[in-house]
C-alpha cells in the first residue's frame, strides 16, 4: 500500500503569508500569534523496594493526582509570549486565557 504524502510545509507557509498579507491590508494592526496548551503533573504510585528475606516492608499507597495546565500562545515575527498557569483544560480556562490575552494587547 502507497502511502500517501504530506503536504510540502513551503506550499502551507506560502498560503499563510498570503492570508496573512490580505488581513494585514484590512487592519494595519494585525498580530498573529499562534496558540497551545500543555499539560504538567504528577501521579504517586508506590514503587518495589529493597528489604531483609522474609520481611514485607509496608509501603504507604496515597494515590496523589496533581494537574496543571499551561495556556501559551507567542508572536513568530517579534517574539511577544503570552502564558497563563489554569488549573483545568476546557472552555472555561480557554475563555479566560483569550479574555487575558486580549486585555494584554489591547492595541492589536
Amino acid at each position: 500500500m502507497r502511502r500517501r504524502q504530506a503536504t510540502k510545509p513551503s506550499r502551507l507557509i506560502k498560503k499563510i503569508t498570503e492570508k496573512v498579507k490580505i488581513l494585514k491590508k484590512a487592519q494595519p494592526k494585525l498580530r498573529v500569534m499562534f496558540q497551545d496548551e500543555a499539560g504538567f503533573g504528577r501521579i504517586n504510585k508506590p514503587k518495589r523496594c529493597w528489604c531483609k528475606k522474609g520481611i514485607r516492608p509496608t509501603v504507604p499507597c496515597h494515590h496523589i493526582r496533581e494537574y496543571r495546565y499551561l495556556y501559551g500562545a507567542v508572536s513568530p515575527l517579534d517574539g511577544e509570549l503570552f502564558s497563563l498557569v489554569m488549573p483545568y483544560a476546557n472552555t472555561d480556562c480557554m475563555n479566560v486565557f483569550m479574555s487575558e490575552l486580549s486585555k494584554a494587547y489591547p492595541d492589536d
